[in-house]
Formats: structure tokens, C-alpha cells, sequence
């Protein structure tokens, strides 16, 4: 019975501490993974984003990073022309 609950006790404390989540499964996908399947990605975030205990879980962060890269890439693709820049001044704007 004592080798009983040990075991038991030793599946319950690995469990706990595992990085799986039955939505996610057991496969660890890579950020570039996430990056090259984005419908996947967009998934996945809305998913995680939903539970702060789901953020914790490694396909999470991976899909995370993935995002935030992809969203960076997206605002550095961003025209010059679109920006808010100061405008130099002409001649004539130099004068007064």
C-alpha cells in the first residue's frame, strides 16, 4: 500500500509539473515552426491568450514569439511615406 501511494504520488507531482496540454499535445513545435504556418499560429495564440495558466506551456511562447516577430517584420515593412516624420525645412521656411 506505501509503494501504492508513493508511485501515485510520484506520477500526481510529474503531471503536475509537465509542459503538456492536452489541446496542444505532446509535440513541441519550434518559433520558426509557427512562423511558416501562420493560420496555425493565429489559433494557437487566441488559445493561449485565453488562460494564464496556458501562457506557461512551451507551444505557447513559441507561438507568442512567432507573433510578435511576425508583427515586427510587419511594422518595419512599413513605407517611410506612412510614418509620422518631421518634414525638413525648404529654403525658404529656413529664412523666416
Amino acid at each position: 500500500m506505501k509503494n501504492f501511494l508513493i508511485t501515485l504520488a510520484s506520477a500526481l507531482l510529474l503531471l503536475a509539473c509537465s509542459d503538456t496540454d492536452p489541446m496542444l499535445g505532446d509535440k513541441i513545435k519550434t518559433v520558426s515552426y509557427y512562423q511558416e504556418h501562420k493560420e496555425e499560429r493565429e489559433k494557437l495564440v487566441s488559445y493561449c491568450r485565453d488562460s494564464a495558466e496556458r501562457q506557461k506551456y512551451t507551444n505557447c511562447v513559441n507561438a507568442e514569439t512567432a507573433n510578435a516577430q511576425e508583427e515586427m517584420n510587419e511594422f518595419m515593412a512599413i513605407p517611410e511615406a506612412l510614418l509620422d516624420k518631421p518634414k525638413a525645412k525648404t529654403k525658404d521656411e529656413k529664412k523666416i
